[in-house]
């Protein structure tokens, strides 16, 4: 019996699949001749060996040379035994090659890649004259970057970088590395982005030989090269080893490399560990010993682009080596962070242009798309993006909205076709459908807007917002019966689903209350909508106005004040818009009500969300002049009897204190020149002078702010605005009004 059946199947080392051997019919037996094996003895340079008859495959891994010298037999000697009497004998690796199919290595990179990279849904692995580009993706993100291999006599180099990636949730070299970890896991050790893949032959020999019965050769002395595919492809990379060959010369990028990775080590080491902190301090120090190292500023910049609040150290950083818009999507990111919103498309579409992983070049011409001056420019982007990637279900989206905002509906129209043909399962089918109908009802396009919500509810007949959205289109199209009776199924579909409910009974009661004239319904509809959902802000307003307009002045007040309690609390993104436009309102009907300190405090919760509302501010500025007007002064008395004067004359060069009265004549003179001319800084200037010595802080509060939304750069401005916020909040508190004193000082400390 053979050794390797003795033992029974082998458990794979190195993490590696068993090895992928012929047939079992075709495997070693102990019945069998040497045909049998993959074995065969060879004679070369006057030595006996043993060497593969055929290619055998380790994993990914196709081996197919592999040439053992025996040591220690000596001629002559009977070969009678074939390779069952020599498999046992001490021997040396003397030659050996193998190769990689990268599109059969691409499943095995894959399960590996998805321990550091969770979700991952692609890899692609392109062959390169120095290693291999890599590039993963997933419906949200995609990275991609290059492995340079470096021979070092029996063990292989492999060095990281050029990562670059888009959507990503940290820097794009980080995470390339910590996927070449999990991916090496168990066949390298990693110094830096520098992984040394040891001896591979030997871990090849490891997995094939025992299984002949056949004894691990030693393999010190073999030098490892990189070889040339033999079908020529370039979907293939070779390993070639042979004992005593010459150390292959390595390339000037395989050379810069091996360097940069030396250099970067320390650095690295403390990025792929999540020190972000500690790693940017060594790649500054690595910047002091090599200036205008490339591979240290990006990673460096990197770094301070993840964190958020940096992008004028990033922009610095990279703005030594090259220009920015010359440094890919990195350099577009630091661009648009920085305002420069037509360069950082610019450097978007290079990136995008020169790209070879088609997912990240996809998400490079829809980030280009996002920053495009013109729907044209957008329109193209979007288009290269489907090109590279047609399955990028994000940019069909946005070429869709770009295509209807353009009127292209026909255009749109193929985009949702394409969109259902790929969606999975009816539920998902259902969802795209119903997206798509609401875009088209955004843009006034009715009657693909019923169609396409008829078709979704063919998916899913019960869906309460498929329904509700036919019905505003059956609405808007003057067919209101119908659509109230949609409404009403609608509220009745919704029960198990509280936001679609809370958004259906909304538009039930606008319909009723606009086209059955039905407000009290209505009312009792939008009364039933709590605090916490996202319509909440509409309701409460609609509940105001249609309650003043059946004479419910004290419940109309109290529907108000329902809506500044949602604004007096944290709200999210959702409903933000919403509060927004419905407190401005809010502050008109308040007025109409003949409560201006309400008004007043709708506008002022507004303010606190949405600082730069300009109708806002210069309401409320107007509200404020309103309070602190002055009363009519008393008629002077006459003296009865006229005394001589005795006064002495004046002191013509002693200039005589301006009255208020003169000051809020001026006031008002200043105002009405600056409504006439809003540009005309120097009144404003002198206008905000005037309403200090007022003391009419809030009219200069809303000054400011108009100033700095149209001059954010004009020096003072700020300065000055945080000086009146200060005056106000010390007012506030002072008098006893702590909510709005606190008001005050969010929006002090608000940037």
């Amino acid at each position: 019996m053979l050794a390797g059946a003795r033992r029974g199947r082998r458990k794979p080392a190195h993490g590696l699949r068993e090895a992928a051997l012929p047939p079992s019919s075709d495997r070693p037996s102990d019945g069998g001749g040497d045909d049998d094996l993959f074995l065969r003895l060879a004679l070369a340079q006057g030595t006996l060996g043993l060497e593969t008859t055929r290619r055998l495959r380790v994993g990914p891994v196709e081996v197919t040379e592999l040439s053992i010298r025996l040591v220690g037999v000596r001629f002559p000697v009977d070969l009678s035994g074939g390779v069952r009497r020599f498999r046992h004998v001490r021997g040396q690796l003397a030659r050996a090659r193998m190769e990689l199919p990268l599109a059969d290595a691409g499943g095995v990179v894959l399960d590996r890649a998805r321990k550091a990279m969770p979700g991952c849904e692609r890899v692609v692995l392109a062959a390169t004259l120095d290693g291999l580009t890599v590039g993963l993706s997933a419906s949200t993100w995609a990275l991609a970057f290059d492995c340079v291999a470096a021979p070092d006599a029996q063990h292989v180099r492999i060095v990281v970088e050029s990562a670059r990636g888009q959507d990503l949730p940290g820097p794009a070299h980080v995470l390339a590395c910590r996927a070449v970890d999990a991916i090496l896991a168990g066949l390298a050790s990693r110094a830096g982005s520098a992984f040394i893949l040891r001896d591979p032959f030997q871990i090849v020999a490891r997995e094939l030989l025992p299984n002949a019965g056949a004894r691990v050769p030693a393999s010190d002395g073999i030098v490892v090269s990189l070889g040339v595919a033999d079908d020529g492809k370039s979907g293939r990379i070779a390993l070639v080893g042979e004992r005593g060959a010459a150390a292959p010369q390595l390339s000037m990028r395989t050379v810069r490399s091996l360097e940069s990775a030396e250099l970067l080590a320390e650095a690295d080491d403390a990025a792929i560990a999540g020190d972000l902190d500690r790693a940017r301090a060594a790649y500054l120090t690595a910047l002091e010993r090599a200036p205008r190292h490339a591979e240290a500023a990006a990673r460096l910049a990197a770094i301070d682009v993840a964190a958020g609040d940096r992008a004028e150290a990033a922009f610095a950083t990279l703005s030594e080596i090259a220009s920015v818009s010359d440094a890919g999507l990195l350099g577009s990111e630091v661009l648009e962070a920085m305002g420069e919103v037509e360069a950082a498309y610019e450097a978007a579409s290079r990136a995008a242009a020169d790209e070879p992983f088609g997912p990240l070049s996809a998400r490079a011409w829809a980030r280009a798309a996002r920053l495009a001056p013109d729907r044209a420019a957008a329109s193209s982007a979007l288009d290269e993006a489907l090109v590279r990637s047609p399955s990028f279900v994000e940019a069909r989206w946005s070429r869709l909205e770009v295509r209807l905002a353009t009127g292209d509906v026909r255009g749109a129209l193929g985009d949702v076709e394409h969109l259902e043909a790929n969606a999975a399962g009816k539920d998902e089918r259902h969802t795209v459908l119903r997206r798509a109908a609401d875009l088209f009802f955004q843009r006034g396009r009715l009657e693909e807007s019923e169609k396409l919500f008829e078709r979704s509810l063919r998916y899913e007949p019960r869906s309460a917002r498929a329904v509700a959205g036919l019905a505003r289109s059956l609405r808007d199209r003057g067919r209101v019966a119908r659509a109230l009776d949609l409404f009403a199924r609608a509220v009745a579909l919704a029960r198990k689903d509280p936001d679609a409910r809370h958004e259906v009974e909304l538009d039930l009661a606008e319909a009723l209350a606009l086209y059955a004239n039905d407000r009290p319904n209505a009312i009792a509809h939008v009364a039933a909508i709590p605090q916490d959902a996202d319509v909440a802000p509409t309701a409460r307003l609609h509940e105001a106005t249609w309650r003043h307009e059946l004479g419910d002045v004290a419940g109309a007040a109290r529907a108000l004040h329902r809506l500044r309690t949602i604004a007096e609390i944290s709200v999210g993104d959702a409903a933000r818009d919403r509060l927004v436009a419905a407190l401005f309102e809010a502050s008109k009907l308040d007025e109409t009500l003949g409560d201006p300190r309400a008004a007043r405090r709708d506008l002022e919760l507004l303010v606190r969300l949405r600082p730069q509302h300009r109708d806002a501010s210069r309401r409320l500025a107007e509200l404020a002049r309103d309070e602190h007007a002055a009363p009519p002064a008393p008629a002077r008395l006459e003296p009865l009897i006229e005394d001589e004067p005795t006064a002495e004359p004046p002191n013509v060069a002693e200039e005589p204190p301006v009255a208020d009265e003169d000051l809020d004549a001026l006031a008002e003179s200043l105002t009405s020149r600056l409504r006439a001319d809003p540009s005309d800084a120097k009144t404003a200037a002198e206008l905000a002078g005037v309403l200090e010595r007022l003391g009419r802080d809030m009219e200069l509060f809303a000054l400011l702010s108009a100033r700095i939304e149209e001059s954010p750069h004009e020096p003072g401005l700020l300065a000055q605005r945080d000086d009146v916020l200060r005056r106000l909040a010390d007012t506030a508190r002072s008098e006893g009004r702590a909510s709005e004193a606190e008001l005050y000082e969010s929006m002090l400390f608000a940037r």
